[in-house]
């Protein structure tokens, strides 16, 4: 196999462990359940129960979130959670935090931000 073909071989695993972790995201924000996911929950479910290994877990979680697929915040408890930046997945989010008494203003900020930024790139 030339060097071209493994890292074109390299760049598709990579796209597909990415969208691999877009589809959990989604998959675990179900309007069942609530608008955020833990990162440790997506290493879980993906290399302790699936295929991949946690450094390929956290890579596509850190590509998301710099590609803004994802957002990152901190729940009530101060965890981390990711969610989708789609407008109704946001929509959700600002829901959600505006919901808990003690959500600061500027994470509310942040996600009606984001609402209008997703907007703009439909």
């Amino acid at each position: 196999m030339s060097e071209a073909a493994a890292e074109e071989e390299t760049r598709a695993d990579r796209r597909a462990r990415y969208q691999q972790v877009l589809r959990t995201v989604a998959h675990q924000t179900s309007p069942a359940q609530p608008p955020g996911v833990r990162p440790f929950t997506l290493r879980t479910v993906l290399s302790g129960h699936g295929s991949l290994s946690a450094d390929a877990v956290d890579s596509a979680i850190t590509a998301a979130l710099d590609n803004d697929d994802l957002l990152a915040w901190r729940d009530a408890d101060g965890e981390v959670r990711v969610t989708l930046q789609t407008v109704p997945d946001l929509r959700r989010l600002l829901e959600h935090l505006d919901g808990e008494l003690d959500a600061p203003d500027e994470a509310l900020d942040r996600v009606i931000e984001r609402i209008k930024e997703v907007r703009e790139d439909e």
